[in-house]
């Protein structure tokens, strides 16, 4: 089934949402702590893992697909046939400068655009669902701070099973596309 990395990377990210909650529910308790409000400890502590994790993908990720560093976890057979399929306009193993030429015809493709537009507004729904959630749920007058958070957990998690009954839904072609869209 083609869409089903798709599928995992949404769910996987409305995952991040629970973690989220989970991670700002804890460190409300750290309010005043070391003189600091609870929201630079969310700051503090997610600006680290962002600053760790990307040093991991900068030493462990490779950047072609004959890199050394992925000779740990793929055989030459898969990292030929990882470069065959490349497109053509895509970097070879040995190429690694930058060509303002490909870069020009990027800014010039209107398929990037129409991917830019289809992103921004998939990130704008999601986003907005994720950072007015506890806002909206606060209104609503049942809770305050740090326990509106965790009743940010069940919407995600609704979200999450809806998109993997979506995408089994959409597998066994019960209605097909474009009158289900997932």
């Amino acid at each position: 089934y083609p869409t089903r990395p798709m599928v995992w990377f949404f769910a996987i990210s409305n995952l991040a949402g629970i973690v989220g909650s989970l991670l700002c529910y804890g460190i409300s308790y750290m309010n005043g702590l070391q003189g600091l409000s609870a929201w630079r400890w969310v700051f503090i502590f997610e600006g680290l893992f962002t600053i760790i994790l990307s040093g991991f993908i900068f030493w462990f990720l490779p950047d072609f697909p004959k890199s050394p560093r992925s000779k740990s976890w793929l055989t030459e057979r898969e990292h030929e046939f990882i470069e065959v399929r490349l497109p053509l306009n895509a970097p070879t193993t040995g190429e690694k400068n930058f060509d303002w030429k490909e870069a020009w015809h990027a800014f010039r493709s209107p398929t990037v655009y129409g991917f830019m537009l289809c992103q921004t507004f998939m990130n704008l729904a999601l986003s907005a669902f994720n950072w007015y959630l506890p806002t909206i749920i606060t209104n609503f007058g049942f809770v305050g701070l740090p326990r509106n958070q965790l009743l940010n957990i069940p919407p995600i998690g609704l979200g999450i099973l809806g998109i993997l009954f979506s995408s089994w839904f959409q597998s066994r072609a019960y209605v097909v596309r474009p009158a289900y869209i997932k």
